[in-house]
């Protein structure tokens, strides 16, 4: 019997790299080993957070580069995810999809953003 595998959406990917930035700072390779997703995709995802300043890298070195969420990307998130402020743990609960909808009629599209990023 083979198993089903299910790929996963570009919103699903981005929700989980933002979940997994709520919790700290982290670096590629550790977004990549604590949600299973390979280094280059976990890359490229951030390329696109941090053009839509959801997240920034706040320390880059030859060997190293550090990713935080910003304040805009924790109101993103909270689009997709609801996150109990009440204590210091995470609480992650999906919202219903005319919020994420009104969520994200509120940002501008990627193609608006300076392209000197990809250079």
């Amino acid at each position: 019997m083979q198993a089903i595998i299910q790929k996963r959406t570009f919103s699903n990917i981005r929700r989980e790299l933002l979940s997994c930035l709520s919790q700290g700072n982290k670096t590629i390779n550790q977004l990549s080993s604590e949600t299973e997703i390979n280094w280059k995709t976990v890359n490229n995802h951030l390329i696109y957070l941090v053009g839509r300043r959801y997240a920034k890298e706040v320390l880059t070195t030859p060997y190293v580069r550090i990713f935080e969420i910003t304040k805009e990307g924790k109101g993103f998130a909270k689009s997709y995810l609801k996150v109990d402020t009440s204590s210091d743990s995470t609480n992650l609960n999906t919202t219903n999809e005319k919020e994420v909808n009104e969520e994200k009629s509120k940002h501008v599209p990627v193609s608006m953003l300076p392209s000197d990023r990809w250079c």
